[in-house]
């Protein structure tokens, strides 16, 4: 992650959101650096997916304000949001007989000169972005052929064809076996690493986002009860607290990173309240 620029990529502060009277978020203050890959988590209902939304203009705050590159987002058009952000969100669906290319395509939308019309960069684009999630052989294929994982590739070349320094994903391992994660996860890091984006993504797996995240932001209940570098931000009792788990967190032998063993339900001996069942 680059430190050396502290104004951050995204900024939220103070924000209030939610849905009609329901409101999930109060008082949030967030920054997403420069460079770095951002991991939101959190048990459901804790507001994660709420806040990815919100910092990318896909909810309107009920207060507060999100700024993009120091922008304030309510001022940007859904297409100038386009050229400085792609989203890949939970679970997309493509219409009938589509190819990858005609997927892919769609991300362009925002970069096109009059009349819509694809120009030569825009094609160069296009086939970067195929290029990049390596799905080279299967552009003419119909996008529902393919594997779970690669159809997740498809979508991801979607948003890098939009050709932004900042992507957000939520939950983009969401109905992948274990291998098809790790793939996703690890050309996500690719592109962090090797082509300079930065990420913002929401990730159900705590040991997932210690892995690839460089910054873990831990949302419970609608505020954000942890933040840093994995290490400095998964402890024992925030595990208990906000998880319901009694675990220990030890060294992963691969990456160093940290790695959670979870011993058994603290919900279930008493010890943490439950949490909230809803989805958000």
């Amino acid at each position: 992650m680059d430190n050396n620029n502290h104004s951050g990529a995204i900024q939220a502060q103070a924000i209030r959101a939610g849905y009609g009277q329901h409101i999930i978020l109060e008082q949030i203050d967030l920054q997403v650096l420069h460079g770095g890959i951002t991991a939101l988590v959190g048990p459901n209902g804790s507001g994660k997916s709420t806040l990815l939304k919100v910092c990318t203009k896909l909810l309107a705050p009920e207060g507060g304000s999100v700024l993009l590159n120091g922008e304030n987002i309510s001022r940007l058009s859904t297409r100038e949001m386009a050229k400085r952000l792609a989203i890949l969100p939970q679970g997309p669906v493509a219409p009938a007989n589509l190819t990858v290319r005609d997927l892919v395509e769609q991300g362009r939308y925002a970069q096109v000169g009059p009349f819509r019309m694809l120009r030569r960069q825009d094609h160069e684009a296009i086939t970067r972005a195929i290029d990049l999630v390596r799905l080279n052989d299967f552009a003419d294929r119909d996008v529902d052929t393919l594997s779970g994982g690669e159809r997740q590739r498809a979508w991801l070349a979607l948003a890098l064809a939009q050709d932004t320094a900042i992507l957000a994903l939520d939950e983009p391992t969401t109905f992948l076996d274990i291998g098809h994660q790790l793939e996703v996860l690890e050309l996500v890091q690719e592109l962090n690493r090797e082509q300079g984006m930065t990420v913002l993504m929401v990730l159900h797996d705590l040991n997932h986002a210690a892995s690839f995240a460089d910054q873990m932001v831990v949302l419970n209940r609608g505020q954000i009860v942890g933040t840093g570098q994995p290490w400095e931000t998964l402890q024992p009792q925030l595990l208990q607290e906000v998880f319901g788990v009694d675990a220990s967190i030890i060294s992963d032998p691969h990456t160093d990173k940290p790695l959670i063993v979870a011993h058994r339900s603290a919900l279930r001996t008493g010890t943490v309240e439950a949490m909230k069942p809803a989805n958000v």
